[in-house]
C-alpha cells in the first residue's frame, strides 16, 4: 500500500519526505509546493534514480514514487 504524505501548502514537508521512497510506496500530495524554493527538485531526483509518475487532479498535482525500493535491491 502507498504512503500518503500531505504538504499543507509547505515546501519542506515534500522535500524532506520524498527519501522515504526509499523505503515504502509513496504519494506527495500537492508536490508542486517546491516551486518556491527548488523548481528543480523533482527533476533532480530523477536524475538520481527516483522513479515518480505525476497524478494531477483537480485541486493540485501529486506525485505517485515507484518501483525505487526494488531498484537498491542486488
Amino acid at each position: 500500500t502507498d504512503v500518503a504524505i500531505s504538504t499543507y501548502n509547505d515546501h519542506r514537508m515534500a522535500m524532506s519526505f520524498a527519501p522515504l521512497a526509499t523505503k515504502v510506496s509513496l504519494i506527495i500530495n500537492d508536490a508542486g509546493v517546491v516551486s518556491k524554493s527548488y523548481p528543480d527538485f523533482w527533476t533532480d531526483l530523477g536524475r538520481l534514480g527516483f522513479v515518480f509518475k505525476e497524478l494531477v487532479n483537480a485541486c493540485d498535482t501529486d506525485l505517485k514514487f515507484h518501483n525505487f525500493v526494488d531498484k537498491l535491491k542486488p
